[in-house]
């Protein structure tokens, strides 16, 4: 609150003040700069001294440029004032003096230009740089600004400034818009509070005479509404805060609301209704606001309006088809009895049944039984289960493609369905197992010796196994135990045990771990199941009835694929070495003696190409 008299002493004290100086040989302005903020002094007057009220806590605050040592990381290079040190005046503004260029042009001097009605004319400012300043106001005489080059002057030309019936306060006195002489809508001066010891403000909608200053609202930049017009909270004339007027939101067919202008949500663009017989659309405005606009009489064409709540239409007069709430098959979609845009009621699609994975059962999606939850079922070479689908009905879903595991589909799960075995020949490559981290050693020396050895599932000639004989004489076999090493190689089929046997170089070996270095049986499983890969060595063998056991070896390997049942002899030629006594047999044959491939059965040694066997 200012009162008007406290305002008068002040004022006068001050003028006593100045007038003191002067006696002393100082004025006022002598004494900004000095880092004292003197009473007779602003943040307008003296920038150098006094400051915003938060100058001084070390942040740049709204209206400082600085704040002590925090400079914004500005410097004088990046303010356009060369080089030097850039600092910070007490009133948190930026100190230039210690930049090689202090300040900066703004104008060339004597220059003049308009801003709206006023003159402002290029002087020197108390920098020492040329600024632009205030001159005539040529609102005052009803005139406007016009510039000639490089100068400004008030032009004769009439010019309306203001809005009939609005008031405005020029210092204490109140000024109404009226039409002047000149044809113009004009400021006319008429009351003058100061003589009834009043002052003048705005109070939001008129200027009048107030005992004091009053603020009208409670901090600058807020908003309000006042009817249709958006109002801003400023500091007024006389010191207090005060509503102006910003915009008026029913130019623009819009209301005020929150502060601000908005459209009314009267509708949504593209509905429609019926009033009467009227069908009426929403579209969009001038000022992108929605609104109703008739689009056509339904009477004119002996029609009717309907409306059924989303869609408005002109329609001949109609029959109910049934009744309202009422739900129906149409298919597997469920229709629902609603008030069609006709105003009768009708069918319409409300549920499609397919999309849930059901069908539809008078009037509802219902689950369809078409399997038992956990059966499973071929569909090709895959398996599918029944389990519950998203929408809670049992239903076949995908669980296995057989032929992954190069089986089929059979009676609901994979198999594998045995026919025969291909023999074929491949140069494959022989790595010796021996120095391998996983690698069981069955030991040494060996004559005659065979024993049982777990592996990972195998399929022989249709049947699954899951342990196999291995005999230092060049075989291995599955099933029930041989009852002997079986030193006697024989021609295909072969009478009597082994049984179910894979020769990879079957003859009578001695595995003599004393005279070769490295020799032994080896056995290694590798890989992750289902396609694990077993692998079985004999390494550094001899023929038992060798004389001179020092001129011969051999090393030839089996490989045993899980996945697929593929059978691989592989042979290390490279380290093959002499022929004396060896009559080898290679091949394969069922337990039965009903199925066998052989390659040979007199080999002398090793045979030129390494031998696969592929199921079928």
């Amino acid at each position: 609150m200012k009162n008007l008299q406290i305002s008068v002493f002040l004022s006068g004290m001050a003028a006593i003040y100045l007038l003191l100086g002067c006696a002393q040989g100082s004025s006022g302005s002598d004494s900004c700069g000095n880092s004292i903020c003197e009473d007779y002094e602003d943040q307008f007057s003296c920038p150098a001294d006094c400051g915003p009220d938060t100058c001084g806590n070390g942040v740049i605050d709204e209206g400082e440029e600085c704040d002590g040592s925090e400079l914004g990381s500005k410097t004088c290079a990046s303010e356009g004032r060369g080089t030097g040190t850039l600092t910070c005046y007490a009133s948190c503004l930026l100190n230039y003096i210690g930049c090689s260029q202090s300040c900066i042009d703004a104008c060339t001097l004597g220059e003049s230009r308009c801003s709206d009605y006023t003159v402002e004319v290029c002087e020197i400012l108390q920098s020492g740089c040329t600024g632009w300043t205030v001159g005539e106001d040529c609102s005052l005489q009803g005139k406007t600004c016009e510039v000639t080059g490089t100068l400004a002057a008030c032009s004769d030309d009439c010019v309306s400034v203001c809005e009939p019936g609005t008031s405005r306060c020029d210092g204490d006195t109140v000024e109404s818009c009226l039409l002047g002489q000149n044809g113009c809508m004009g400021w006319t001066p008429g009351a003058d509070c100061s003589t009834t010891e009043q002052l003048c403000q705005f109070d939001g909608a008129n200027a009048i005479c107030v005992n004091e200053c009053t603020d009208m609202c409670d901090a600058v930049g807020t908003v309000q509404c006042f009817g249709a017009v958006v109002q801003s909270c400023v500091l007024g004339s006389l010191g207090c805060l005060e509503w102006r007027n910003d915009q008026d939101c029913a130019l623009q067919g819009k209301v005020c609301s929150d502060g601000s202008c908005q459209c009314s949500v009267i509708c949504t663009p593209g509905d429609t209704r019926c009033v009467g017989t009227f069908l009426e659309t929403c579209a969009s405005g001038s000022f992108g606001c929605s609104n109703w606009s008739q689009t056509q009489d339904c009477a004119s064409s002996a029609l009717l309006c309907y409306d059924d709540g989303s869609t408005a239409q002109c329609a001949p007069a109609c029959t109910d088809q049934c009744t309202l709430g009422a739900f129906t098959c149409n298919g597997n979609t469920v229709d629902e009895c609603v008030m069609l845009g006709t105003g009768c009621l009708g069918w319409q699609a409300a549920t499609d049944c397919v999309a849930q994975g059901q069908i539809c059962t008078t009037g509802s999606c219902v689950c369809e039984a078409s399997c038992t939850l956990s059966q499973t079922q071929c569909n090709g070479n895959n398996v599918e289960v029944c389990a519950s689908n998203t929408f809670g009905c049992p239903a076949w879903q995908f669980q296995e493609d057989c032929t992954a595991i190069s089986e089929t589909c059979t009676a609901g799960s994979c198999s594998f369905t045995f026919s025969g075995y291909t023999q074929s020949t491949f140069s494959g490559v022989y790595s010796s197992i021996s120095t391998s981290g996983a690698v069981q050693n069955l030991g040494g020396p060996y004559d005659d010796a065979w024993g049982n050895f777990s592996i990972p599932l195998f399929n022989f000639y249709g049947n699954d196994y899951s342990d196999m004989w291995i005999s230092s004489n060049g075989w291995i076999a599955f099933g029930g135990d041989p009852g002997d090493s079986y030193p006697g190689n024989q021609s295909l089929p072969a009478a009597g045990n082994p049984q179910a046997a894979i020769y990879a170089f079957w003859d009578d070996h001695v595995i003599d771990t004393w005279y070769w270095t490295g020799a032994g049986l080896f056995l290694l499983v590798e890989g992750i199941s289902p396609n694990r890969v077993a692998t079985v060595e004999w390494k550094y063998t001899i023929h038992y009835d060798s004389t001179s056991w020092g001129d011969h070896r051999a090393s030839f390997q089996v490989k045993l694929y899980e996945a697929t049942g593929v059978i691989e002899l592989l042979y290390d030629r490279g380290a093959w070495m002499g022929t004396i006594d060896w009559s080898g047999t290679v091949g394969i044959e069922d337990n039965a003696r009903g199925d066998y491939l052989m390659a040979g059965s007199s080999f002398y040694t090793a045979p030129s190409s390494d031998i696969r066997y592929t199921p079928y």
